[in-house]
């Protein structure tokens, strides 16, 4: 599962299958937590609680939902996600295609209303901080924050 190389541990390819399969049994719970009508921040913490159980009933929640192909902050329920991150991108307009499922980010998102597919403008990157307008509203995003939060440009 995992391997020791010049200090450095890294994960087998059966850790990673097993990473990945939690990743996914997390954000299919996240899905249904979502329907159940909690917040994109609940959703998170309970599906935390929740992930545990036995991959018969994730595979007949999964069933269920229609086999959605992403949890409610974005994430692909298999993979990762498309994008770049809010702290790299360019001057532009965007789409937020993914969150990070941390306190931080899912809070700052909430108290600006800010959801994923939303779109935003990069006005400018100063010092690691993403400067965006949102509905009009200039909004300063710390590096944290923004590092966080995947986008991909549009046209």
């Amino acid at each position: 599962m995992v391997k020791l190389s010049r200090g450095i541990y890294t994960l087998t390819d059966s850790g990673n299958g097993l990473a990945e399969r939690m990743l996914g049994k997390h954000r299919i719970l996240e899905v249904f937590l979502g329907i159940l009508g909690f917040n994109q921040l609940e959703t998170h913490v309970y599906a935390h609680e929740l992930e545990h159980v036995n991959d018969l009933v994730i595979d007949k929640i999964y069933n269920m939902l229609g086999r959605p192909r992403v949890c409610p902050h974005g994430n692909p329920i298999y993979g990762k996600p498309e994008g770049v991150r809010l702290s790299k991108s360019y001057p532009g307009r965007v789409i937020i295609t993914a969150v990070a499922e941390l306190k931080s980010v899912l809070s700052f998102l909430a108290s600006n209303k800010i959801s994923v597919n939303d779109t935003l403008t990069v006005i400018r990157r100063r010092r690691g901080d993403v400067t965006v307008d949102f509905n009009g509203r200039q909004i300063v995003i710390d590096e944290s924050i923004a590092s966080g939060i995947v986008v991909i440009g549009t046209r």
